[in-house]
């Protein structure tokens, strides 16, 4: 089947989710999710007027893009997800297409550019689902937002009545995107804490571990101990800090662990694993074992599934959401 006929199959599939986004405030989700629609590698993705397509393996052909380009117009921007130096090298859209826009989800506003200096888009929509969760349970709440990226999480905390948000990202542009998402949605930039640190250095201080040892000697911003009524845990697969290694493979106790001890007794992690190759039960039953050790068991542990413009073939997304409520 080409990939007109894919995309006009995904589309249809669509229909009712998208009437209901559009009646919750949100004009951004996936148009076409390749692996579980017929082209793995490329995923196409609707930021209110932008069209962001991505290829993960092999770069479109220009037949395909070219196709693309006339079912999408203007608005269409491809990026291939390759080497650096291959990354914008396929496809040059128009002038308007690379201009910021704004995206709308769940009556909130988020800032969005095709291209920046990273590789990731501003916002992760599988992980709509987790705000649309979030937005329920933080008025009066203290919140920890950590992997904040661009804030998406710490952005609906702010606007749905949280008493204090802490989102905490190493990158500082991303950060700076952060804050814009605060300003454009009308939030005061305090008593909200923006702080550009590397995860381990600040939760191990927030958690009362400490930096210790030769890692003591490096610079980090000095915080004090802490704890928070919602931790909201959303790393990304394996990074190298200069700290300790985010591994969610092989070794997600050591970003889950800390985070049980900042969270208040009653309170609740949101913790997600987005490696596809790791089972929900599997990463269930690390974080159980991982809470019992700490001290810290859970209480209850449930799940959140990304909404149908994420279709997997047996029912479980990569995007693994888990709701820790801690002892």
């Amino acid at each position: 089947m080409e990939l007109k006929s894919k995309i006009e199959m995904a589309e249809k599939r669509r229909r009712e989710l998208v009437n209901r986004l559009l009646a919750e405030g949100t004009d951004s989700w996936r148009l076409f999710h390749g692996v579980a629609e017929g082209h793995p590698g490329l995923t196409i993705d609707k930021y209110g007027p932008l069209i962001l397509a991505q290829s993960f393996r092999k770069p479109l052909t220009e037949s395909e893009i070219a196709f693309l380009t006339e079912r999408y117009g203007d608005f269409l921007v491809y990026n291939h997800r390759g080497a650096k130096r291959e990354r914008f090298a396929f496809h040059q859209p128009e002038t308007v297409a690379l201009e910021a826009v704004t995206a709308r989800e769940l009556g909130l506003e988020y800032h969005i550019e095709a291209r920046h200096r990273g590789i990731d888009p501003y916002l992760f929509l599988d992980l709509r689902c987790g705000r649309r969760w979030l937005r329920d349970q933080v008025k009066g709440r203290t919140v920890l937002n950590v992997f904040a990226y661009t804030c998406g999480l710490g952005v609906v905390a702010a606007s749905s009545g949280a008493s204090e948000v802490w989102n905490v990202d190493f990158s500082a542009s991303a950060l700076e995107v952060g804050r814009q998402n605060f300003v454009k949605n009308g939030l005061p930039l305090e008593p909200h804490r923006f702080l550009q640190e590397d995860y381990f250095a600040a939760i191990w201080q927030l958690s009362g571990i400490g930096v210790k040892g030769k890692r003591a000697r490096r610079s980090f911003r000095k915080l004090s101990a802490r704890r928070f009524d919602l931790v909201l845990l959303d790393p990304p697969a394996r990074a190298k800090g200069s700290f300790h290694t985010v591994d969610l493979v092989n070794d997600y106790q050591s970003v889950f662990k800390p985070a049980l001890l900042c969270c208040a007794p009653g309170g609740t992690i949101l913790a997600t694993n987005n490696v596809g190759s790791v089972e929900r039960e599997e990463f269930a039953e690390v974080l159980l074992r991982c809470a019992e050790k700490a001290g810290r068991p859970l209480r209850a542990l449930q799940w959140l599934v990304p909404d149908e413009d994420f279709p997997s073939f047996d029912g479980q997304p990569p995007l693994k959401v888990a709701l820790c409520e801690v002892g």
